[in-house]
Formats: C-alpha cells, sequence, structure tokens
C-alpha cells in the first residue's frame, strides 16, 4: 500500500503545498490491484476499464502510442498511463475529490521521446519518456501562489507508483 500523503521521493508531503481550499483527506493506494493489462493499438481502453460519464485523464496520451516506434518508449508509456488511470479508478471508486481532471496533453519528439503533461494555471505536472529508461523522468512546476516549487525526479519502475500517487495528490488538491 502506498500512502498519498507520506510516501514520494522526497519523504514527508504535508498540504502546505496546496491551495488553500484543498482537502487533507489521504489516500492509500494498493498496487496489487492495478490491472496492468497492455494498450492496444487504436484500442480507446486500457485492460477492461472505462470512464464511463466522467473525463479521461489520459485520452489523448493513449492516441499517441500507436505513432510511437521505440519499444522501450512504448512499454514505459503503457506501464504509466495504466497506473495513472488505476490510481484514478481507486480514488474515484473512494468518492474523493477527482472529477473533472482534463485529459493530458501528449507530444511525441522527434529523438522518439514522449511528453506525457497536464497543464493548469497554476501548475504543471508531467512525465518525460526516453528511450533509456535510466533518463525518464516526472516533474512538478508551480506558480508563486502555490510556493513556486520546481520538483522532478527520475521516473523508474520501483518508484513510478509512490511518485505518481504524490503528483496525482497534488493535483486533485490544487484542481
Amino acid at each position: 500500500m502506498i500512502d498519498f500523503l507520506s510516501t514520494n521521493s522526497f519523504g514527508t508531503f504535508d498540504s502546505d503545498f496546496t491551495s488553500s481550499s484543498s482537502s487533507s483527506q489521504s489516500f492509500s493506494y494498493d498496487s496489487s490491484y492495478s490491472d496492468l493489462s497492455d494498450l492496444t493499438t487504436g484500442d480507446k481502453s486500457i485492460g477492461s476499464s472505462s470512464f464511463s460519464g466522467e473525463s479521461d485523464p489520459i485520452g489523448q496520451a493513449k492516441d499517441i502510442i500507436s505513432k510511437i516506434e521505440n519499444a522501450s518508449v512504448v512499454e514505459q508509456t503503457k506501464s504509466l498511463l495504466s497506473a495513472i488511470q488505476n490510481m484514478v479508478q481507486q480514488i474515484r471508486q473512494r468518492k474523493s475529490e477527482l472529477n473533472d481532471i482534463p485529459s493530458m496533453g501528449a507530444c511525441l519528439e522527434k529523438d522518439g521521446s514522449v511528453l506525457l503533461e497536464w497543464t493548469f494555471p497554476d501548475f504543471r505536472i508531467g512525465f518525460n519518456i526516453e528511450p533509456n529508461p535510466e533518463v525518464s523522468g516526472w516533474h512538478l512546476v508551480t506558480s508563486e501562489r502555490l510556493r513556486g516549487l520546481n520538483m522532478s525526479g527520475q521516473l523508474e519502475k520501483d518508484n513510478m507508483y509512490s511518485n505518481v500517487a504524490f503528483l496525482l495528490d497534488f493535483l486533485r488538491k490544487n484542481i
């Protein structure tokens, strides 16, 4: 189990990084719950899951997979999107405040890497997926209103869930 508020690559995350209107509720993520089924080219779903009537935060990102040529980038992107979708579904099942997340932007770069990013007025959360998995990473950048944070780190399989949980918790509290 991963505690959304206390486990991340920085140690303890506290609610000081949130806007004043945010909730202080914490969540746990059970990574064994995940069905990390492969995404299929042209299919608009991950595994058997769907977002019936809710916003699909990874919709645009799923569409880019069929354009990626590098097998390592495809595998990393599928794993990341599956992790995001599974965590979002678990949060929604708990009837938490995670309703209208817009679809993250997705860009396939000339070097074969992929940039996935949510952009909001006061912050950005993104992931760069590189052909060499050792240099793939994540980032969180905020405006001065949210303390002018500039955080980033590696996106490794061993810490992917804790990093995604940290970033989704930040997103949930600040949209």
